[in-house]
């Protein structure tokens, strides 16, 4: 894998090496197996971008029974030392809010990957973490933020979903995959909810501790981490953004839910969870024997007919950057009705004013958006070279650049 092989082949060649890998990888992190696959140079290299953009360096270099070149090798090794650095440095910044918490009386909930740690669900380093997630009161919004300008962070984005923010002192991302020194930033939420694909789904309550003491609280139980790990899940579904990593969540999670978990999360009565037939048919799909036997077909009858049929065809290829095609209207299979499928189109064509400054917000924060002229075109570019060109989506094509230009240091 010499400088001579760093040029990117042909689309074709592309897909079909992301696609291999990416099932490759799921299948050795459901049941690891004894021989290395052969890959050729360019499927390697797109290995480790599938490695980092399914955030599973540090998981596979436990459980890998084989070794790759020396190049792949090296990555692993890489990634797993460098997630336990990282979960160093997490871990003492959530004490470091525990604590401002306690002190100023303010109650926290941790979410998604905070709370997994503190379950201890993954082998240390294991789980990636790019931000703390933390659930907030509304009216306590406002003081949460004061906590965390105290810590030395600054105001980042306030959207309709979260209010973020970012270390003060503004440092660039390091490094292919997971590094120590990345920045972590911190994300307040006052509501849990999900496009799915317009309206929102909305599950705060479900998953809200209801007698929550100052500093850092866990979700109230075990079901209301799973409802909201599926939720977040079919939310990535919908943008084909899903991670290997987070089925693996929910695989470790799923055993230790009981029959009666599972029975109160099929007769939740407030507005039904059929968004959570997809992420748990994939679950099934890539971890075989997680789930009770009867559960999915359970579900079906709650989930939409088009969703229902898109999801029997479906892999993790298909739901993640792995897939490397720009789509026209992703998520269309999620609408449950035609007005909202309009709704979908509508926005996609003509994204409000929201919308745009989100992305530009993303841009300018994000690497592998900054560093890509498709995201500062206009809308009608995009559309235009999208119908006549069929980029490649920016995330996947960035994560592949890093992936050819990566050496043994």
């Amino acid at each position: 894998m010499g400088k001579d092989q760093l040029q990117l082949p042909q689309r074709p060649l592309v897909e079909a090496a992301l696609k291999a890998t990416t099932l490759r990888l799921a299948a050795e992190m459901a049941q690891p197996q004894p021989q290395a696959p052969r890959w050729n140079a360019f499927e390697w290299r797109a290995a480790l971008a599938v490695v980092a953009m399914h955030g599973i360096g540090a998981l596979l270099a436990r459980r890998l029974q084989w070794q790759g070149p020396e190049l792949w090798t090296h990555f692993l090794a890489d990634q797993q030392a460098q997630g336990s650095l990282r979960q160093a440095r997490i871990e003492s910044l959530l004490a470091d809010i525990d604590q401002a918490a306690r002190l100023e009386g303010l109650p926290l909930q941790r979410l998604k990957g905070a709370a997994l740690l503190e379950l201890g669900l993954h082998a240390k380093g294991e789980r990636p973490m790019a931000d703390l997630d933390l659930l907030v009161a509304h009216g306590d919004m406002e003081p949460a933020s004061a906590l965390l300008r105290g810590l030395g962070y600054r105001d980042d984005l306030d959207s309709a979903r979260h209010r973020s923010f970012s270390p003060a002192e503004p440092a660039a991302a390091l490094g292919f995959g997971e590094h120590a020194s990345n920045p972590i930033r911190i994300e307040l939420h006052d509501h849990v909810a999900e496009p799915l694909p317009v309206a929102e789904t909305d599950i705060t309550a479900l998953i809200r501790t209801p007698l929550p003491r100052p500093g850092l609280n866990p979700y109230p139980d075990r079901l209301a981490l799973m409802r909201h790990l599926l939720l977040h899940a079919a939310g990535n579904m919908r943008s084909r953004t899903l991670r290997l990593i987070q089925l693996q969540d929910l695989a470790l999670l799923a055993p230790r839910l009981s029959p009666g978990d599972w029975a109160a999360l099929l007769t939740e009565p407030s507005h039904g969870v059929w968004w959570a037939l997809p992420p748990l048919s994939l679950l099934d799909h890539h971890f075989p024997g997680c789930l009770p036997r009867d559960l999915l077909q359970s579900l079906a009858s709650d989930c939409p007919p088009v969703l229902r049929l898109a999801i029997r065809r479906a892999d993790v290829v298909e739901a993640s950057l792995s897939c490397p095609r720009i789509a026209a209207f992703p998520g269309l299979a999620w609408s449950r009705s035609p007005a909202e499928a309009l709704g979908l189109i509508k926005a996609r064509l003509w994204p409000s004013a929201a919308t745009r400054t989100q992305m530009r917000h993303l841009v300018a924060t994000q690497p592998e958006l900054a560093s890509a002229g498709w995201t500062g075109r206009t809308h009608i570019d995009k559309l235009l070279r999208w119908t006549v060109g069929r980029p490649l989506r920016v995330p996947t094509l960035y994560s592949l650049q890093r992936a050819m230009a990566y050496e043994v240091s």
